[in-house]
Order: C-alpha cells, then sequence, then structure tokens
C-alpha cells in the first residue's frame, strides 16, 4: 500500500471512521504521509463560541477581562484590547487561537491571556500537548476554506457546528513540535526580507515629500532660472492677468483685494515667484456637489469621488472636465498615507468629503497638485478626532507661484522624478505580493506533510486522537455531544490541497 495513505486507509477508530466517510461522499480528500490522518477540529481541539454580555458592563479603564469581540482588535499574531469587561460570559484562555466567525470568517490571533471573547469570535484550544502555534497554522493554511463555509445575507458567519466539523491533516504530535518550528525559521527570515521592503515603502514616501518640497521651494528649477533669466515673465505679471479676467467677469467672484498672504513665517521664495492664496488662483465647485447614499447609489461606469479618490461608481455624473479635488475630511488629512490633493479628469461625480476646483490663467494642475501636496497644513486644519479642512481655511492657503513657465518646468522635473519613484515602488509591491504567496506556500506544505522529514518512530496521529477521546471519555467534561444524522455538512469538500 502506498505509504502516502488517505485517512480512510490508515485504521482509524470505527465511529470516527464512519463519521469521516459520511462527511467524504465523494471521495475527495488528498493523500497525507503514513501516520496523519483526516479528523475534524473537534476531535483534537475544545472550541468554544463567544458570546456577547450586556454593554453596560464594557469599559475602556482597564477595568476586569480583556474583551476580545472581532477582527477589529487583531494584530500579527496578538490582539490588541480595546474594551474590558467586568462580567463577562465566555472566556478564552491564554495560548487560545482566537478566530473571528462573523464578519468576516477566518482570521486568526493567540489570545494572549485569560480574556473574555463576544459573539464575533470563538476560541479553538489545542488538547494533549497540542501548541497554539500549530493550531494557528493550520486555521491559517485554511483561512480561504473556512470562509467560504460563510453564510448570511446580511454578514458572512460560520456556526459553531461547521468550525468544529472542519476536516483538518493532523500530524503526529512530534512532528507538529518540527513543523512548528521550522515555519518559525523560514517565517522568521520571511519577516525580516518583508520588514526590508517596508522601510523602503518609507523611504520612498520620504522622498516623494522630499521632491515636492524641492519642487515649490525653487530647487529643482535653480539652473533651468539661472538658464532663462529676463526671459519669462513673473508671477506677478501672471497674477495681475488673473485680476484682470475676474474683475471683467470671468472665473467667478474674486477674493477681497485685501485678503493678502501674511509672508512674515514663509520661507523666501526666488526671483520672479510670489506668494498667493490659493483662492486668487483657483475657480471653487464646492457648491456643486451632491453626496449619495450607499443605498441611493446606482451602479454605472461613471467615478464617484471622496477624500481619498474613487470610492464607487455611478450611473450619472456632475462633472466634465479636469479639476482638482481637496481631500475636506478624514484622518488622512493629518496621516499623509495618501495624498490630499488628486485630480479627476472626464465625467464624475463628487460627494461633500473633496472639495473641487479648478485653476485660472492656465496655471497647470499638477503644479497646484503638486503644491499643495507639499504643503503642512496642521494650522488650516481643525479638529482632531474628525479633521476638517474647511472651505474658508482651504481659501487661505499660501501656495508658492511660479511664472509660468517654470510651473510647467518644475511639473516635468516631478514627474522625472517620480516616475522613477513609482517603479520602484511597483517592484516592492510585486515582493510584497510574492512574499505573501510564498507565506501561504509554507503553509500548504506544512499540511501537506512536505515541510519537515517524517520519522517513521513518531507515534501516529490516530494514537493521539484515541488518548485524547480516553481522556475525554474518562474526564467527561468535554465529552462531544452526540449530532443528529445528517446535519453535519461535508466540509472536507473545500479541503483540496491541489
Amino acid at each position: 500500500m502506498d505509504s502516502r495513505n488517505t485517512g480512510r486507509a490508515q485504521g482509524i477508530a470505527p465511529t470516527v471512521m464512519m463519521d469521516i466517510l459520511k462527511m467524504d461522499e465523494r471521495n475527495e480528500l488528498p493523500q497525507l504521509p503514513k501516520g496523519w490522518v483526516w479528523t475534524r477540529l473537534e476531535d483534537f481541539c475544545q472550541v468554544i463560541l463567544g458570546q456577547s454580555p450586556p454593554s453596560s458592563t464594557y469599559n475602556d479603564e482597564g477595568k476586569g477581562f480583556p474583551f476580545y469581540q472581532g477582527k477589529a482588535e487583531f494584530g500579527k499574531v496578538y490582539p490588541t484590547p480595546q474594551k474590558w469587561c467586568t462580567a463577562p460570559t465566555k472566556f478564552a484562555n491564554k495560548g487560545d487561537v482566537l478566530i473571528s466567525v462573523r464578519a468576516p470568517v477566518g482570521p486568526t490571533n493567540i489570545c494572549p491571556e485569560y480574556s473574555a471573547i463576544g459573539r464575533g469570535l470563538a476560541a479553538i484550544r489545542g488538547l494533549v500537548g497540542i501548541e497554539p502555534l500549530s493550531v494557528l497554522y493550520l486555521m491559517r493554511a485554511f483561512e480561504n476554506e473556512i470562509a467560504e463555509q460563510g453564510t448570511g445575507s446580511t454578514f458572512s458567519a460560520i456556526s459553531g457546528n461547521q468550525l468544529k466539523n472542519f476536516l483538518v491533516p493532523l500530524a503526529p504530535l512530534p512532528e507538529q513540535h518540527r513543523t512548528v518550528a521550522k515555519i518559525e525559521e523560514l517565517f522568521s527570515d520571511l519577516d525580516a526580507g518583508v520588514e526590508s521592503l517596508r522601510k523602503i515603502q518609507v523611504q520612498l514616501k520620504r522622498y516623494r515629500q522630499a521632491v515636492l518640497k524641492a519642487a515649490v521651494e525653487g530647487k529643482l528649477t535653480a539652473e533651468w532660472r539661472a538658464a532663462n533669466a529676463g526671459k519669462v515673465e513673473s508671477a506677478e505679471v501672471l497674477l495681475e492677468k488673473i485680476r484682470a479676467e475676474r474683475a471683467g467677469g470671468a472665473h467667478g467672484r474674486a477674493p477681497q483685494r485685501d485678503a493678502t498672504v501674511d509672508t512674515s513665517e514663509l520661507p523666501e521664495l526666488p526671483q520672479g515667484w510670489e506668494w498667493v492664496r490659493l483662492d486668487e488662483i483657483t475657480n471653487n465647485f464646492d457648491g456643486r456637489r451632491i453626496p449619495i447614499k450607499d443605498e441611493k447609489r446606482s451602479k454605472g461606469n461613471f467615478p464617484y469621488y471622496g477624500a481619498q479618490g474613487i470610492i464607487d461608481h455611478v450611473a450619472d455624473y456632475i462633472f466634465d472636465g479636469e479639476f482638482l479635488l481637496v481631500a475636506e475630511d478624514g484622518a488622512n488629512l493629518l496621516s499623509r498615507v495618501k495624498p490630499i490633493a488628486f485630480q479627476a479628469k472626464g465625467k464624475f461625480w463628487v460627494n461633500n468629503h473633496a472639495h473641487i476646483m479648478q485653476s485660472l490663467g492656465e496655471i497647470p494642475l499638477s503644479y497646484l497638485e503638486y503644491a499643495l501636496n507639499a504643503l503642512d497644513l496642521r494650522t488650516s486644519i481643525t479638529g482632531t478626532a474628525q479633521p476638517k479642512l474647511t472651505q474658508a481655511a482651504m481659501n487661505k492657503l499660501p501656495v508658492p507661484l511660479p511664472p509660468l513657465a517654470e510651473q510647467q518646468q518644475i511639473v516635468a522635473e516631478v514627474e522625472r522624478r517620480l516616475s522613477v519613484a513609482e517603479q520602484v515602488e511597483r517592484t516592492v509591491d510585486a515582493s510584497l505580493k510574492q512574499a505573501e504567496r510564498l507565506r501561504q506556500s509554507i503553509l500548504k506544505r506544512a499540511c501537506e506533510g512536505k515541510l519537515v522529514p517524517q520519522d517513521p518512530s513518531d507515534e501516529p496521529a490516530e494514537k493521539l486522537l484515541e488518548r485524547i477521546k480516553a481522556e475525554r471519555d474518562l474526564t467527561g467534561s468535554l465529552a462531544r455531544k452526540p449530532g443528529k444524522s445528517g446535519k453535519r455538512r461535508a466540509m472536507s469538500k473545500k479541503v483540496k490541497s491541489g
């Protein structure tokens, strides 16, 4: 007989064997190494479903027990408590694997201490020497398959019976320990590489800001400016043209003439440049914005913009042309994870979380985009819990205005430098995705018995299950309640190793 048998060919206890045969009617379980067995999660783990106590027992002052409710508190391996509970109803022990059982289904962490768990989680407790990391990696290897078991119209959720009856490959206990050690070794190397890539991402962000800062200070075009001295119209001339056009009724209402820029704390600009208020060189269209609630949006092909870019597509549009959008609110105004100014072109819709404007006097939108993304907006933003850049505050933003020809040169210089950064970023992103694929490949190989060598002297997993069953029979405290025939779903059909 082939040494890489299926679970059915390894002399499994008759009661377990019959259950697995019922759940694997199509005979689709992949082969496993000798000594392994396909079995249900509840055969070697205790599964504890969470339960939410009255909200009056919650607090954020550290009173009572740490209270975990779902994936929102999860970290890379361990969760961080955001709430505590003085009258919990369900607990997880230190070392239990916490699994999200609703919206979303599948993500996992390890419980760092004796804690309360809400209905969004279940605790999985390995029995008879099965270590937490072994259960964690097993669950992460099958996270997608577990997620596919989720049902529900409002949000996806998985039941306790589904989780308990999920079929997984179980290795001999000594091999589990060797496998965990190998995974930890490989993941450590992988994490070091990922950390290096993350550092490059941080450096790229700093590089972009440095390029934009140098651009609006005139440093990128110093040589160009010297070579074209006396050949271009100054920013003052450009500004007077814009003012004259506005005085003649073009470009909407002009800002008040006494609304000048206080330059006392602003850096000195190159010759021919001017500090101007943003509303002196733009036309604002905030009054035409129309927000649409999610449930009232008709799906279509026109982009629907919010504070950080496209958030949906709708069936109609309210703007047609080339515009600059600036975030009006949101944490990104302070964190600057994404640019706060970005262009929108063609036909599109904008909600009331992004200011919208066009430049005047043929000023390139790209120059305004770069200038605004280079600015430190902290003194212009109100609120900390919900940062906001009001239209009035935005209008007063001081913008460095070079001569028109130099603006065009600045755009070219910035685009050349940022295009190189974008190429590097694409390479980094591809490497990060490859690292995640490699991580999943390691877990897959571990669950196929291909990560570490088998040892013929290891006690088979079948014997481990027998010991667990004997201990349960002896104590009775962890005995499994018998289920009604036909109610357990065949989970095995989604557990293909390829």
